[in-house]
């Protein structure tokens, strides 16, 4: 099975083309096959019900039959009873006209993710020029400097350690690495080594045979495997088991990896890239984590300072972040007023530019700077010195009241889709779950958990 084979079924040809040439520059391949998957040997259908809106519940439900074991996403009309019946029939998701490329990647990384298959999209075309549009602000200095030493290391194969608090954007450091490297057209995949249970990290890392394990039906070959060639980020690097550190040490040494449950070792050609926001010296003097291996993947170390040390940034993510969802959530465009940019300038933004950007982000969607204000305002005047708690716990508090209250909102918008609900939040379907459990949000009613 090639998990990056997509089948579309239903649509017309010119519709089939443009998909088609969108999914080649994500280094995916879309096949069409009239109205039938079967034998298909890919790991994605999607049903084109744009030009076939009589008929084509009907004919989900023929695909679902026939091929109950793929993920299907529908593409169709903006028609509430369609969208609810077409997830009733078992639809992973449904993408609704008009649409852009973006949301159609995005879909796609999520449902793949969800059966295990981390296969970094790039965005864009990509190339040594082309960075987020807000990580190097050439209002800060310090990202300057970051920006200088990646473009120094960049088209090296050397092993980068991103250094920094959670939220700095670490990810998106190690993805500009990527983008300038010389690997840059061959894939980059991305491990959160925090999402993943210790019996599960191995055999995700490396892969495994058929028969290693229950539900193991077939080989399977691991992110290293899917990385050859390429680049493999490690975020999260710290919450590795100290099982698999010894492991992870002699692949980075030898470049060999040995599947679950093999005999033979397979050797790789993998950039590492790794990220942390522990203090891995302190966690190595303390036994937690190798030293060696510490030693093996700091050969060079990028620091991504907090926003609280790059405050002259704040305009330019809040203009960013503004103009981002307004136009992706089709909100009208409008300022901030100056008495909540005064407050953002104040704030110590312990969760760092994905606080902000979050701030932000409900802002937009529930459109209303007043309640928004006035948390903010909270956080800010309660850091006064004779308070019995600290500013960053009640940060802390604040920061997860507000969370839930998003978390709630786009759970009502979506009507309790919670994959949906996962991708506006810009988090996985596994995360949501979770978060819903953590703060105990549930359905408005029955009716809507159980369409959703």
């Amino acid at each position: 099975m090639d998990p990056r084979k997509v089948l579309m079924v239903g649509g017309v040809q010119p519709a089939f083309e443009k998909l088609r040439e969108l999914f080649t520059r994500w280094r995916f391949t879309l096949v069409g096959s009239g109205t039938r998957p079967k034998g298909f040997d890919g790991g994605l259908i999607l049903l084109d019900l744009r030009e076939r809106m009589e008929g084509g519940l009907t004919l989900l439900k023929e695909v679902r039959e026939e091929r109950a074991d793929l993920p299907v996403v529908v593409l169709g009309e903006k028609r509430v009873e369609l969208i609810v019946g077409a997830i009733k029939l078992g639809a992973t998701d449904y993408i609704a006209e008009p649409f852009d490329p973006s949301q159609l990647r995005s879909t796609v990384q999520g449902v793949l993710a969800e059966k295990g298959i981390s296969w970094e999209i790039p965005s864009q075309e990509p190339g040594p020029s082309k960075e987020p549009a807000w990580l190097f602000s050439p209002a800060s200095a310090a990202m300057s400097e970051v920006k200088s030493i990646i473009h120094r290391i960049a088209e090296t194969d050397l092993t980068v350690l991103v250094r920094g608090e959670s939220g700095t954007g670490k990810s998106l450091v190690a993805r500009a690495i990527y983008s300038a490297s010389l690997r840059r057209n061959q894939p980059f995949v991305k491990v959160n080594c925090a999402a993943l249970p210790r019996e599960l990290l191995e055999s995700e890392l490396f892969g495994y045979e058929k028969g290693a394990f229950t539900g193991a039906v077939q080989p399977t070959p691991g992110k290293f495997g899917l990385a050859h060639l390429g680049t493999i980020f490690l975020d999260e690097i710290s919450e590795i088991h100290p099982s698999l550190q010894a492991k992870l040490l002699h692949v980075l040494e030898s470049g060999e990896i040995a599947r679950v449950g093999g005999e033979l070792s397979q050797t790789v050609n993998v950039r590492v890239i790794a990220a942390t926001s522990a203090n891995l010296e302190q966690m190595a003097v303390s036994g937690l984590f190798r030293a060696d291996l510490f030693f093996r993947l700091n050969v060079v170390s990028v620091f991504v300072p907090s926003l609280r040390e790059r405050r002259s940034e704040i305009p330019v993510l809040t203009d960013y972040f503004l103009n981002r969802y307004q136009l992706e959530y089709g909100k009208p465009r409008h300022d901030l007023s100056e008495e909540t940019k005064d407050l953002l300038m104040r704030y110590d933004w312990p969760g760092n530019v994905r606080e902000l950007e979050n701030f932000i982000k409900r802002v937009v969607i529930l459109e209303d700077e007043r309640s928004s204000h006035s948390l903010l305002a909270s956080r800010t005047a309660d850091s006064r010195p004779d308070q019995r708690f600290s500013l960053k716990q009640i940060s802390r508090e604040m920061a997860k009241k507000m969370e839930t209250e998003l978390i709630r909102s786009v759970l009502s918008q979506t009507r309790w889709n919670r994959r949906r609900a996962a991708q506006i939040l810009k988090i996985s379907y596994r995360t949501l779950l979770y978060k819903i459990k953590e703060i105990g949000v549930e359905p408005s009613s029955p009716t809507s958990h159980q369409a959703f």
